[in-house]
């Protein structure tokens, strides 16, 4: 196992953490037509 697949693996486990923990704010996001762009 390379750096590189240890450090992708890193970023996938982060990426699932910070969705699951906003899950239930991209319902409000979606409802707010100003949101979207502050958060991209």
């Amino acid at each position: 196992m390379g750096p590189v697949s240890v450090v992708l693996l890193i970023r996938a486990r982060l990426r699932e953490a910070a969705i699951r923990r906003h899950q239930r704010h991209y319902s409000l996001v979606e409802a707010s037509p100003r949101e979207p762009a502050l958060r991209v």
